[in-house]
């Protein structure tokens, strides 16, 4: 018996249209039995043979008659062919059926199979019938992978969570409940209200875990002798119970040792993916990224996880890889993480990942490139709502606990039983373990900021540390610069010492790259000899050659500028190595262009001690100066003015009598100036601030501008031979000029006073007491500006004599009870005028809760005890000031102190000699 051509057509195209699907690693199964239109049953796979759950029907066509109805555009060119149903019974089946068609043209010449999707969209009916479109772009290969991956998730059921709350995940499947506990743990805990009646499993505790419910845990292990403590679980000879210690001890004690080892002996892949997700998140967030890397690239390289549990491996790998800069490989990885969302659309955690391989992808993305529309509806998924409720429990517990401290007092302490820093540390650790770096991120941040907001100046430095090194993790640059100045400067300022020693510049990450450099710019006062040289060794290095920090870190900001700052802010703890190798190169380099950068040297040389300077470096630093303009310029001819180079004190004179004010501060002690250049700078602030006045009257006000009147003020008091008082006077009765132009004349005149010529304070009176008194004061730029402007007003008031002592002590009375700067600026008056009560109220604010306020009163009471004042209350509070934790305090207190003192004072002197800042000990040091 002959076949038909026909049929024997149809078997070689169904076969080859097999084989081409067999390509793609999918499971072609012929239907020759029951073929009612459907040739082939295509078991769907992922490009590496795992099975997806998903099923695909295929009716193939083939031979010269498939192709006999081209479809072509406008130019003439082929776009496809069209498939015709006469009576439309084959299409309208397919379209009812449970499972997603091809409609598959198979060209036995080149072996080639084109498909089509059948939908009601693809759908065009012609009368009785109905045709579909089969494009040619649309081949069966590698190219149309993920086309044919979204033909094969299309219309799963979504996710439908809805009233499951008290089920505790009984729908999830044995293998997936472990990934699910650690990104939805929502879905696999038990309720909390569901109480103790019935036991938990491991991956229950590990949501639970997951979730800070670690009271509620404590309550299942007693009442079930089967359910070990999680913080003796990790010596379990139960995996899942062992990863859930483990966990406890990554989560509640930060150890992820015990974690690292875990993965090896998983029983099965899905634990091993799972172990391995754990311990690999913990390593990013701490910056452990190469460990991480080595950890991923195991696991993948095994290839045995399923589709999920590989996407998950992928986007750890991804997050990885984009902290250290390997961007195009991250966007790889991300991009194969997220394809798990076409297939596993019903499986929470898969749209997770899907989601933070979205966000990567756009955070990764050129400016311009990056689709927001796309990332945006991504990122909108189930995971991430149940993480934001977990976050709003984190911010609601905060706030009650404000709420609670205002009415009755703090009634948690630090980072400890606080639930708005579980909740907020439960968020992150979704985040986290999702791969979502930037939720990770903002989340540990607002973790971070949550403890800062309970730290105190005496608390345990190595706690506080901790919370920095938090905020350095998670790349809060701006509120890492907050956090150290005032740690720093309030205490405690060892905390600042401790987490800097933890910065290790050469592993910085994209994430932590600005806030390493501005931790320790802002920390660099009080870092340890190691700490400091370590870090000028690194920064020199990176000034000259930033491609392996730009290449690591991918930067968004100025980088040579940041790494000068930093320097700036480090190289006064160096030692002579550092310091001699820091001189040497800013002594070589070329002329500096951007005015950000000379104003950063600058600092760098203000920065460095005078006594790192020897007398050749001097010279040079007057030589080279004229190769830069502006700060830079400015800085080192200071420097070498100040050594006595007399050609660096000429050019620096000759500037400074051509109006230059810049040339004028590089000079230094402006009572050493001579009678000539006085006279001119004089005659010069004196236009400008005339000049400011007539701008006033025009509507100029200059925000920002130099402030010339208290420049010319500080010139007056110190030459009153030369002094020309009036345009300040007329400045401070204008009424059209601003308070930010008025109250730091006002304030320097206060303490002044007593050098002010009698007939200038007679005139200044008046004006005094109409800037204190009015209710309308020239400041409607800001409001701040003109409350320091009454403030300042009527401390030159009372200086003055324009008021009687009572209402010097009303005044006083009510800046007493002001802000920090109200506090400091009357302190300095109440020892001015001489108020019974001074002494008293010196002592009371040395203990003041604002660094600067004590600072003040510090620094006026060490003046009264060196001279035998103040008697044994008053040599008590300076003994504890110049022990405050922080470094403002015991700088106040070493700069006040004379080199003649007696013999407390001289103590005092001599063990901060020995102090942890820089500052406070080249301070001590000198006096």
């Amino acid at each position: 018996m002959r076949a038909s051509e026909q049929e024997q057509t149809g078997d070689i195209g169904e076969k080859e249209a097999a084989a081409n699907f067999g390509r793609l690693k999918w499971g072609p199964v012929p239907n020759p039995y029951h073929d009612l239109g459907t040739d082939l049953f295509l078991q769907v796979r992922d490009e590496r043979g795992f099975d997806l759950g998903l099923l695909v029907g295929a009716q193939v066509k083939s031979g010269p008659t498939a192709f006999d109805e081209p479809q072509r555009d406008a130019q003439g060119e082929l776009e496809g062919w069209w498939f015709r149903d006469s009576d439309r019974r084959h299409i309208d089946a397919w379209l009812r059926h449970s499972v997603q068609h091809l409609i598959v043209l198979h060209d036995l010449d080149t072996h080639t199979s084109y498909w089509a999707h059948v939908t009601a969209e693809t759908v065009v009916s012609t009368g009785i019938g109905a045709k579909v479109l089969v494009p040619i772009a649309n081949v069966v290969d590698v190219s149309q992978r993920e086309a044919l991956l979204k033909v094969a998730g299309a219309h799963q059921p979504g996710i439908a969570w809805e009233g499951s709350a008290w089920l505790a995940g009984a729908a999830i499947l044995g293998r997936d409940r472990l990934r699910h506990a650690l990104i939805t743990p929502r879905l696999v805990a038990p309720h909390p209200n569901a109480g103790t009646e019935d036991p938990i499993s491991a991956d229950q505790a590990i949501a639970m875990l997951m979730q800070a419910r670690l009271t509620e845990l404590r309550a299942f292990a007693e009442k079930y002798s089967d359910i070990p403590l999680l913080q003796h679980a990790g010596e379990s000879e139960d995996w899942p119970w062992r990863f859930a210690g483990t966990l406890y001890e990554r989560v509640v004690r930060s150890e992820l040792d015990p974690l690292l080892e875990l993965a090896a002996d998983a029983p099965a892949s899905e634990a091993r993916a799972a172990a391995t997700v754990a311990a690999t998140s913990g390593l990013i967030e701490n910056g452990r990224i190469p460990e991480a890397l080595q950890l991923l690239d195991t696991a993948l390289d095994r290839d045995d996880a399923e589709a999920v549990d590989h996407a998950w491996l992928l986007m750890q790998r991804a997050r990885a890889r984009a902290e250290i800069g390997q961007l195009s490989e991250a966007q790889d990885d991300a991009l194969g993480a997220q394809g798990v969302r076409l297939t596993v659309a019903n499986d929470a955690t898969a749209t997770a990942i899907a989601a933070s391989a979205a966000i990567l992808l756009f955070n990764t993305s050129s400016w311009g490139r990056g689709d927001l529309q796309a990332m945006i509806t991504n990122a909108d998924t189930a995971a991430n709502w149940w993480r934001a409720q977990t976050t709003a429990g984190g911010l609601w517990a905060i706030v009650e606990r404000s709420i609670t401290a205002w009415h009755e007092g703090p009634t948690t302490t630090f980072a400890s039983g606080d639930p708005g820093h579980n909740n907020l540390a439960a968020a992150a650790l979704m985040a986290s373990h999702a791969g979502d770096q930037s939720g990770w991120r903002s989340l540990s941040g607002g973790v971070a900021h949550n403890d800062l907001l309970q730290v105190d100046r005496h608390d345990d430095p190595e706690e506080v540390a901790e919370v920095l090194t938090m905020l350095r993790f998670a790349g809060e640059t701006k509120a890492v610069e907050w956090a150290v100045r005032h740690v720093v400067s309030n205490g405690p300022a060892a905390a600042a010492t401790v987490a800097a020693a933890a910065v290790d510049l050469a592993a910085s990450s994209r994430t932590t790259g600005h806030s390493d450099l501005t931790l320790l710019q802002h920390a660099g006062d009080v870092l340890d000899a190691e700490t400091a040289e370590r870090a000028i060794e690194w920064l020199l290095s990176s000034l000259k050659d930033p491609s392996p920090f730009l290449a690591r870190t991918t930067p968004s900001y100025l980088l040579d500028n940041q790494l000068i700052e930093t320097l700036a802010g480090v190289v006064g703890a160096g030692g002579d190595a550092g310091t001699q190798a820091v001189i040497a190169h800013l002594l070589a380099l070329d002329g500096v262009e951007l005015e950000l950068d000379q104003t950063a040297w600058a600092r760098v040389v203000r920065a460095l001690p005078r006594e790192a300077w020897t007398d050749g470096d001097m010279v040079r630093a007057r030589e080279v100066a004229d190769r830069h303009d502006g700060a830079f310029r400015f800085a080192l001819l200071a420097r070498a003015s100040q050594a006595g180079d007399e050609a660096a004190r000429a050019t620096l004179m000759g500037e400074a009598g051509k109006g230059s004010l810049s040339a004028l501060s590089a000079l230094g002690d402006v009572r050493e100036l001579p009678k000539e250049l006085i006279t001119a700078q004089i005659a010069l602030l004196a236009d400008r601030v005339t000049g400011r006045i007539s701008d006033a009257h025009e509507g100029r006000h200059g925000i920002g501008s130099r402030d010339v009147a208290r420049e010319l003020v500080l010139l007056n008091v110190w030459h009153p031979n030369l002094a020309a008082w009036n345009p300040v006077l007329e400045m401070l009765e204008c009424d059209v000029v601003i308070a930010d132009h008025k109250r730091h004349a006002l304030r320097l005149l206060t303490d002044m006073a007593e050098k002010i010529p009698i007939e200038v304070g007679q005139r200044l009176k008046p004006i005094a007491l109409m800037l204190a008194r009015s209710d309308n004061a020239p400041g409607v730029f800001d409001n701040d500006n003109a409350h320091s402007m009454r403030s300042e007003a009527i401390l030159l008031a009372a200086a003055v004599g324009a008021i009687d002592d009572t209402e010097t002590a009303e005044h006083v009375h009510s800046l007493l009870r002001g802000d920090p700067v109200d506090r400091c600026r009357v302190l300095a008056l109440v020892d001015q005028v001489g108020l019974p009560e001074h002494l008293g109220i010196l002592v009371a604010l040395s203990g003041d809760s604002h660094p600067h306020v004590r600072a003040t009163a510090a620094a006026l009471l060490t003046s009264h005890v060196q001279q035998g004042h103040g008697g044994l209350l008053a040599s008590q509070a300076v003994w504890v000031a110049s022990r405050d934790p922080g470094t403002q305090v015991p700088e106040a207190v070493a700069r006040t102190l004379l080199r003649r003192a007696t013999p407390s004072a001289v103590e005092i002197r001599d063990s901060l000699r020995d102090h942890r800042s820089a500052r406070v000990r080249r301070a001590a040091r000198e006096t």
